[in-house]
């Protein structure tokens, strides 16, 4: 099979999720979805160390252990806003959290970022996007 022919098979079995941003990488707020009202609320302030090199979102129409819709960190190369929809391949799934209360994190890249567009792994991120995820989870331990 030809190079161009295998991305172009690969791309097609790739799922496209469907995630609503709820905190922005760069932003000292952090938002909630309200399932109720479909809105999206204010929830407090992340800590200034936390760093997350990405946008959070929930995975909509997903429940996960604790009820909840599962967690995204989008991995775009700009910030998006909260309440933006955004479509996402998935490229990888993280433990975080402390030995209590663990929870996974799915990675993903959005697909409309010509940057990103050809990540299929963590592996595919550049350096610097990789090292502050390590450090990010890092902060998440005890």
């Amino acid at each position: 099979m030809a190079r161009g022919t295998e991305s172009i098979a690969e791309e097609r079995t790739r799922l496209t999720l469907d995630v609503a941003i709820e905190a922005v990488r760069a932003e000292g707020y952090r938002y909630k979805w309200d399932a109720a009202t479909a809105t999206i609320r204010l929830a407090g302030v992340a800590a200034a160390e936390s760093g997350w090199p990405g946008d959070l979102g929930l995975l909509l129409n997903t429940l996960g252990a604790d009820g909840q819709p599962l967690p995204v960190l989008v991995l775009g190369s700009h910030s998006t806003f909260p309440g933006c929809r955004v479509p996402a391949h998935a490229i990888g799934l993280l433990e975080v959290g402390f030995a209590g209360d663990r929870q996974a994190l799915v990675l993903a890249v959005p697909t409309a970022d010509p940057a990103r567009e050809a990540v299929l792994g963590p592996d595919g991120l550049p350096a610097a996007v990789r090292a502050a995820l390590a450090s990010a989870v890092a902060c998440e331990r005890p």
